[in-house]
């Protein structure tokens, strides 16, 4: 069983002593406001060519409607005020038609010297189930990305990071820092106080309290991420299958039992299959050092490089967005991320 993994796949780095001095609180997406900042996407997936449909927007080799998410609800808060972002489980999905899921885009790009700290209760996991958080810049793959919980590449050593055991646990926190250090995961019972005892108005005093993180970045004088990487802004999806979940090499061993094929066997057929395929979120905030909030522009809509969206069959298997994670059956454990 694979553990998971965070893609560190890194192209940049830079020196800069950032462990001391605080962070101030530039937004905080939680409780009933959870979703007035982000964009849902309305179109097919054309970052990993996915067999679903994001709700409120397109997602992975399937459609996403921008449609009222009360109607399949999968995309609202929950009575104890956490964000549920989920995969249609309740549809019978006919051959050659995808599942409805859910794709969100920050409104806004936050720059160099930005923190990332994402506190989840609930990832999602199941055979052909590719969860993603991860950044983009504007001009995405040129802008660079960093994948945090995709599930690819480096292994995350602490356990309960992924699937069942992950929510039975009660969850754990994920912080990115958005230049030399790096991406830590904390179990519940690990999170440093720093990160702890902060809400949604304070800042962060102190970093120094967090650790070894699970994956580090070391700068060099020919790299330099302010070079290679522009603003990125936050992303949020669960995709189906796509260029990552549906690899035979990697669906096989861990999903033979439900079938061969990730699509006819998962996607296809009544939804209760995703019945455990949601994120339950009680925040997201972002930190920063500097003015690391570009403006608030309309969001894009990436094309794998070189090819037009118009030009994109959603059923091939083109590659869409670098490397993420597996969401195979358990297979969907954060612990790791990476710039890319």
């Amino acid at each position: 069983m694979f553990s998971w993994q965070l893609i560190v796949t890194i192209i940049v780095y830079l020196h800069l002593p950032t462990s001391l001095h605080g962070y101030e609180l530039v937004e905080d997406f939680s409780g009933a406001t959870f979703f007035d900042k982000w964009d849902f996407y309305g179109h097919w997936d054309n970052l990993t060519l996915g067999k679903c449909s994001h709700s409120l927007s397109l997602v992975g080799g399937l459609r996403l409607y921008r449609t009222d998410p009360s109607e399949q609800r999968l995309a609202y808060t929950n009575e104890r005020g956490n964000a549920i972002i989920k995969v249609d489980n309740t549809s019978n999905v006919p051959w050659n038609e995808k599942r409805n899921t859910v794709r969100l885009t920050s409104q806004r790009a936050y720059d160099f010297g930005t923190i990332w700290i994402a506190n989840i209760m609930h990832l999602p996991f199941g055979c052909s189930v590719w969860p993603a958080l991860w950044t983009m810049g504007t001009d995405w793959p040129h802008d660079g990305e960093i994948d945090m919980p995709s599930g690819c590449t480096v292994f995350e050593s602490k356990l309960f990071s992924f699937g069942a055991n992950f929510g039975a646990s009660g969850g754990g926190i994920w912080a990115v820092q958005f230049d030399v250090a790096g991406i830590w995961y904390w179990a519940r019972g690990m999170i440093p106080p720093s990160v702890l005892n902060s809400d949604s108005t304070s800042s962060i005093p102190y970093i120094g309290d967090w650790g070894n993180p699970s994956a580090s970045f070391l700068s060099t004088e020919s790299c330099n991420i302010t070079e290679f990487f522009g603003p990125q802004r936050l992303v949020l999806d669960i995709t189906l299958c796509g260029t990552w979940a549906s690899l035979p090499e990697l669906y096989l061993p861990q999903c033979a039992s439900s079938g061969p094929a990730g699509y006819l066997d998962n996607v296809v057929g009544p939804g209760e299959r995703y019945n455990d395929a949601y994120f339950e979120i009680p925040y997201i905030r972002t930190y920063t050092t500097q003015a690391g909030m570009a403006p608030t522009v309309p969001t894009p809509t990436p094309t794998p490089s070189g090819v037009a969206a118009s030009d994109l069959d959603p059923s091939a298997a083109q590659a869409g967005e670098p490397v993420a994670g597996p969401g195979l059956r358990d297979v969907v454990g954060p612990a790791a991320a990476g710039l890319r």
